[in-house]
């Protein structure tokens, strides 16, 4: 399952850019 969570937690940074 690809969760937001589990994406998260494998790439917190990348996340973190996506958001903005």
């Amino acid at each position: 399952m690809d969760t937001e969570q589990t994406r998260t937690a494998q790439f917190p940074q990348i996340n973190a850019a996506e958001l903005k």
